[in-house]
């Protein structure tokens, strides 16, 4: 290992260490290092970092496997995972702090500030035809965008329009804006596009580029020293590789690997363009843990971050399984909110707020608890059950 490589190893390993917390039993976190080393043993992951912050401390920071099986490349406290949909959270908060300033309020239409949204089309049936329209019997608002309940989910409407990503965001959502629209504005959910016309309307109310935002207002006073859109060269071999299961259930990479941008690409997903360690991201969590703020920096109010943390969308308009599969949850702003554990079938605690990437990166934040987990692994896709066992063998550790 270079000398300049070390350096960073050992200060993000100092950042991680953890610290015996007395809620915390210590046999217990040696049950969860056993379950984990022993799953990556049968190689059903090829690795994983685990972290758990309580009452502002670190409880577990763990490396396991590796994060390149076939060359022997442990996973290190500071590998970068792609974080996919786990973006998300971080559009959410971009969004909340320009709300905090008064440039928009969530009720408002999205028209009032991208024109392209004004006159809407709605698909007379959804997933048929895009020639079988019927107006919007309303505007777009924010909230809905906050919420998946835009309608913007009629993903064969933008693969004709030609949607890619060598468009900027300021073509891509205006493109967005001339497909019809899923199901009417605030009458189902969807896990659509939302998010990245979200991140084009921080663009307009800051007058910055989204990467600008988000680097200036949120990475750099959290420390997030290596979340970004793309990757710098001197970087690129912390990147994990992406596995799948074959069908023996053992891990095999991906025959296609998504190629990691060493430069800032065009196209700037506020939905899932982000890369990171889980030491950056857990800095995030604790910020939201915390009510806004880290270490003297201060991103929102403790009254904004308990709205986002609120589940905002009514029953009725949510699929019978849940959100995304997630029985007993709702929506709040960037994240899914529990609501009913039994329901869930799920370990947790009421009022969750939690969220995950497609190739296995997951958190979650318990405020009574004071506590967020971290499970970062790169197994495409992820499944809700390897999300809850990483949530099991984190409270049966929790005594106190």
């Amino acid at each position: 290992m270079h000398l300049r490589h070390l350096i960073i190893f050992l200060a993000a390993t100092v950042g991680l260490a953890a610290q015996e917390s007395p809620r915390f039993s210590t046999a217990r976190l040696g049950l969860m290092k056993a379950v984990i080393n022993g799953r990556v043993s049968n190689h059903e992951y090829a690795g994983g970092n685990a972290l758990i912050l309580c009452d502002g401390k670190t409880v577990l920071a763990q490396s396991f496997g590796y994060q390149d099986l076939e060359n022997k490349v442990p996973m290190q406290s500071d590998t970068i995972f792609v974080i996919a949909s786990m973006t998300k959270p971080v559009t959410a908060v971009a969004v909340m702090m320009l709300y905090e300033e008064g440039k928009f309020l969530l009720d408002e239409p999205v028209a009032k500030y991208l024109p392209a949204f004004a006159e809407m089309r709605v698909q007379a049936t959804e997933g048929g035809a895009q020639d079988e329209t019927v107006p919007a019997k309303s505007a777009i608002t924010i909230r809905q965008l906050l919420t998946h309940t835009s309608g913007l989910f009629n993903f064969k409407g933008y693969a004709a329009a030609g949607i890619s990503s060598q468009m900027n965001l300021e073509e891509t959502v205006n493109e967005i804006a001339r497909v019809p629209l899923s199901h009417q504005p605030g009458g189902g959910w969807r896990y659509g596009l939302s998010y990245d016309v979200l991140a084009r309307l921080v663009e307009v109310w800051s007058g910055q580029s989204f990467d600008t935002f988000l680097s200036e207002r949120i990475f750099k006073p959290l420390g997030m020293t290596d979340t970004d859109f793309y990757v710098p060269p001197d970087k690129t071999s912390r990147v994990a590789k992406v596995y799948r299961l074959n069908a023996d259930n053992a891990v095999e990479p991906l025959p296609t690997q998504r190629p990691v941008p060493e430069h800032s690409p065009v196209y700037l997903s506020g939905s899932g363009g982000l890369y990171g360690t889980i030491g950056d991201f857990g800095r995030f969590a604790q910020m939201l843990l915390n009510g806004g703020e880290l270490d003297g920096q201060r991103l929102l109010s403790p009254h904004t971050v308990d709205y986002m943390l609120t589940s905002q969308v009514p029953a009725e308009v949510m699929p019978p399984d849940g959100p995304n599969g997630r029985k007993g949850f709702g929506m709040g702003l960037g994240g899914y909110v529990l609501i009913d554990p039994a329901e869930a079938e799920n370990l947790g605690i009421k009022g969750e707020y939690n969220g995950a990437g497609f190739a296995g990166t997951y958190y979650w934040i318990d405020r009574k608890n004071n506590l967020a987990g971290l499970w970062f692994t790169q197994r495409s896709p992820q499944t809700q059950s390897e999300l809850h066992r990483f949530k099991v063998l984190t409270y049966q550790a929790l005594v106190k």
